[in-house]
């Protein structure tokens, strides 16, 4: 499922609930971002996707050091799985694969 989120607290709640969780860092803006959106669309009925827009959550991308986009942290069990920077297809899918 997708969730725009604008703070910690948000994707804390989020991440209690124990499934895998990918943080989603992107603009409006941004045109590498926009190339992932059909890659996203196909795993977020099976992978919690918060996509957090940097330009109105500032504090949610200090927190995670993000100075680059897209940037992609994916979490399974409540742990970092890995850390993605830029839009390498076949990398998010991999990444993906290894939260499920």
């Amino acid at each position: 499922m997708l969730y725009n989120i604008t703070s910690i607290q948000e994707f804390n709640e989020l991440a209690k609930k124990n499934k895998p969780i990918v943080l989603y860092f992107t603009a409006k803006w941004c045109g590498p971002c926009k190339s992932l959106h059909p890659l996203i669309d196909k795993y977020k009925d099976i992978i919690d996707i918060c996509v957090v827009d940097i330009d109105s959550s500032n504090d949610l991308s200090s927190c995670f050091d993000v100075t680059s986009i897209p940037r992609l942290l994916m979490f399974k069990s409540g742990s970092k799985v890995d850390d993605i920077t830029g839009a390498n297809g076949q990398k998010i899918v991999n990444s993906f694969n290894k939260i499920l």
